[in-house]
């Protein structure tokens, strides 16, 4: 048997950014099962080597496996592929067999199938699909602690627009602008560290349309009680991709993301570093 504590154990912990080489320490995934799972799902843009459908794979496995959305088949398990279904919004499943690849022995597992139910042999009922973990609510108001050394210093190049200004002016310019995209929801749930964050759209530049690529993506982390809220990072979203991998698992159709989300996916310019 293979159980939820087991398979968690092999997973690894989920504290990390480095989410898709954790999908590759798990199980060695076949190209063909990838293939299908792309063929097989709605139309969209996975980005280079399909790798925001890999780390998609990535959180929402854990999800499945966490949540205990999994059924036990001969020598694997079964999982639906998140939420992603096909064009007759019919559940995609992915199949999780033991590894007998000798060139991949570290990897407990091999995903070996993507498709749907009727393409299983001998199984006759199926897993939901995970739930995507509840947001945690933002306290209007809190304080907003920007790791100024980081985002000011050393990847200054990022925030070009706010040189020739002093530290302090800054800040506050950063932690402005977060607040008045929160006010008005701008705000994308993402999965960030192991939980629920959220991505806050920056416009200083320009705020006639927020549906438009902003001038930077900064990842938020919500404290309990009344910590402050904690910005580790600013992204250039033109050039700098990895926060649209965090973000797309959180919902069912990519159509449902936030329209800056939307436009600023459309609109990328795919970098070496796309997913991690």
């Amino acid at each position: 048997m293979h159980s939820k504590e087991d398979l968690l154990e092999q997973y690894g912990s989920v504290r990390t950014s480095r989410v898709l080489q954790q999908l590759y320490n798990f199980a060695f995934i076949t190209p063909t099962a990838i293939d299908n799972l792309n063929r097989q799902a709605l139309d969209e843009a996975w980005g280079r080597e399909l790798n925001v459908l890999k780390k998609y794979i990535a959180i929402t496995l854990y999800w499945s496996i966490e949540q205990g959305r999994f059924i036990e088949v001969t020598d694997g398990f079964i999982v639906t592929a998140g939420l992603l279904r096909n064009r007759y919004s019919v559940p995609i499943y992915l199949k999780f067999e033991q590894n007998k690849n000798t060139r991949s022995i570290n990897q407990p597992w091999a995903l070996t199938f993507a498709g749907l139910g009727h393409d299983i042999d001998d199984v006759s009922e199926f897993p939901a699909a995970p739930e995507v973990p509840k947001s945690p609510e933002i306290a209007i108001g809190n304080e907003i602690v920007v790791r100024d050394e980081h985002i000011l210093g050393e990847r200054s190049e990022r925030v070009p627009f706010l040189q020739g200004i002093g530290t302090v002016a800054q800040i506050c310019a950063l932690t402005g602008a977060i607040q008045w995209s929160i006010y008005r929801g701008l705000q994308q749930p993402c999965w960030y560290f192991g939980k629920v964050q959220y991505y806050v759209p920056i416009y200083l530049q320009n705020q006639e349309n927020i549906t438009a690529t902003p001038d930077l993506v900064v990842p938020i982390e919500i404290g309990q009680d009344n910590l402050p809220i904690f910005v580790r990072t600013a992204l250039n979203p033109e050039s700098q991709t990895t926060y649209y991998s965090n973000i797309r698992p959180v919902v069912a159709r990519a159509d449902q993301l936030k329209p800056w989300v939307v436009s600023s996916w459309a609109a990328k310019v795919v970098s070496v570093d796309e997913v991690e």
